[in-house]
């Protein structure tokens, strides 16, 4: 083989062996917990369910009710049983791929040229394996590690952009992951914003402004046609969930203050890194605008987690922030391996030392730990009592009132009543005095 070929193969090697071994500690770190161990994951599997069954996008008989926060996910999940994976697989399944998808795109956005270049590949690609609501919430059944993988893609296709090399089409690609944000959460269209709005103001020209313009129009195509469906299929422009949990009070922001400090003190070794992207930032222009975007990002959707829904079980509404300081680590070390030979070999040893000290942090974070050993998880306590209800009732077809409405509904698959408004309406507009 040529000097020019062995050239190209060995960073596609390099990059190869670099993915690989973070998805084997991902795939080690995830079997630490039990699958299913969050009750509303069943409320989205239910969803799945009696769409596979022709019952539509409905959690209960009667008018149709958006009780669920993503969409994607369900209909992920649905398809995966179509094509006859078990139900109570496919979250597994898709959370476990989302996850190793956004190692990917750590990999993908900095390619090591050389085995010693590897460090900023390594470093986000291992904090994204060993970050403990990666590993969680890959198996506990929701949306979380999806969310994950489409905003680092979404991070990853835009430094051309950002980096004012755009190459044919490169405003329209970080596009379809953002599009597909927008359908897994009814949030996601706050980064469509953030991004669009951060390059608007930077841009310098006509054609600058044009393309950042441009990138939202996939995003806000999904966006509008979410809305038009809910509202001829759920009469609704808000989805249900939001009518019934979102509150601005100032219990909610105690909570979710506590919650993000909870976060923020098992992840300093991830976090603390991250804020020598600003010393780069200042020193380096050509790196500026994208570590510019991930502190805004960061700090916009801390934010809005920590005064909305933000709960300290497996911190699920924080994954975004984990994967953009990831980033950010990267675009640090990015710029410390050109520097002298001793920088890059420090920024080598301390990195080492820092995923050892945050791998340990995550595993003995008190919420972390709750998830972890929840033994037996939801998925086998609610299927005795799901299963004895059906058995004992099915043929009366009674309507059982919940309050956790995910599993036991799931498994007994009869009417149910949820007592806290996420799938039901009425309840949901009917706010009590201590809503919030």
């Amino acid at each position: 083989m040529s000097a020019a070929g062995d050239n190209a193969t060995a960073p596609k090697l390099v990059a190869a062996v670099v993915g690989l071994v973070a998805a084997t500690v991902l795939l080690f770190h995830v079997r630490r917990y039990p699958v299913l161990t969050y009750d509303d994951a069943f409320i989205s599997l239910r969803y799945s369910q009696r769409l596979l069954e022709g019952h539509g996008l409905t959690w209960t008989e009667g008018p149709p009710v958006e009780g669920y926060s993503n969409l994607l996910w369900v209909l992920g999940c649905a398809f995966l049983a179509w094509l006859g994976v078990d139900l109570l697989d496919a979250p597994v399944i898709l959370g476990i791929g989302s996850a190793l998808a956004t190692i990917a795109a750590l990999v993908y956005a900095f390619p090591p040229r050389t085995w010693g270049q590897s460090l900023p590949a390594f470093a986000g690609a291992m904090f994204i394996a060993l970050a403990g609501p990666i590993g969680l919430w890959a198996v506990s059944g929701l949306e979380g590690c999806m969310v994950a993988a489409l905003l680092a893609w979404s991070i990853a296709l835009l430094r051309p952009l950002l980096d004012g090399e755009p190459e044919p089409w490169s405003f329209f690609l970080p596009g379809v992951p953002l599009a597909l944000l927008c359908l897994t959460r009814p949030d996601g269209p706050l980064v469509t914003i953030i991004i669009c709005s951060f390059l608007l103001l930077r841009a310098r020209s006509g054609r600058a402004a044009a393309q950042a313009i441009a990138l939202g129009v996939l995003p806000g195509l999904a966006t509008l046609g979410q809305v038009a469906f809910r509202l001829a299929y759920y009469g609704d422009w808000l989805p249900n969930t939001a009518r019934a949990k979102v509150a601005f009070t100032s219990a909610r922001l105690e909570s979710g203050a506590q919650c993000v400090g909870d976060a923020a003190a098992a992840s300093w070794a991830l976090w603390v890194p991250a804020l020598l992207a600003l010393y780069v930032a200042w020193r380096d222009p050509n790196r500026r605008s994208r570590i510019l975007l991930g502190f805004t990002l960061f700090a916009a959707w801390t934010t809005y987690a920590a005064t909305v829904t933000c709960q300290p079980y497996g911190f699920r509404m924080l994954i975004p922030s984990f994967v953009i300081l990831a980033f950010l680590v990267s675009d640090a070390l990015d710029w410390a391996q050109d520097q002298k030979p001793a920088i890059a070999l420090g920024g080598w040893a301390a990195t080492l030392l820092l995923l050892v000290s945050f791998g340990w942090a995550q595993q003995t974070e008190k919420n972390i730990v709750l998830a972890r050993e929840q033994r037996p998880p939801v998925a086998v306590k609610a299927a005795t009592i799901g299963k004895t209800l059906r058995r004992a009732f099915e043929s009366r077809n009674p309507l059982v009132a919940v309050d956790a409405a995910g599993a036991i509904p799931f498994y007994s698959e009869l009417r149910s009543l949820d007592m806290l408004g996420l799938n039901d309406a009425h309840i949901a507009r009917h706010r009590g005095e201590t809503f919030g």
